[in-house]
């Protein structure tokens, strides 16, 4: 599936990659919103410490829609 045939077509402004709102991220996987807030306290989609506002990056939806985890930042190992 070609991901950028999905999504709108960015503005002058916006990079084909930049994050996803919560809004276009449900529209691209066919879901409500509350269904992503849903994936994301389980796990199964990652939200991007970037605001306030829920952001989650093209990659990370990516992941999920091929049926990958999405890749964590917690370190592996504490002393």
């Amino acid at each position: 599936m070609n991901f950028e045939s999905v999504l709108p077509a960015p503005t002058s402004d916006q990079h084909p990659r930049q994050p996803l709102a919560l809004e276009q991220a449900a529209w691209v996987i066919g879901v409500s919103p509350r269904s992503v807030r849903r994936l994301i306290a389980a796990g199964k989609l990652r939200k991007l410490p970037l605001t306030r506002a829920i952001r989650i990056s093209f990659e990370d939806l990516e992941r999920f829609i091929r049926g990958e985890p999405p890749v964590t930042d917690a370190p592996t190992d504490h002393p």
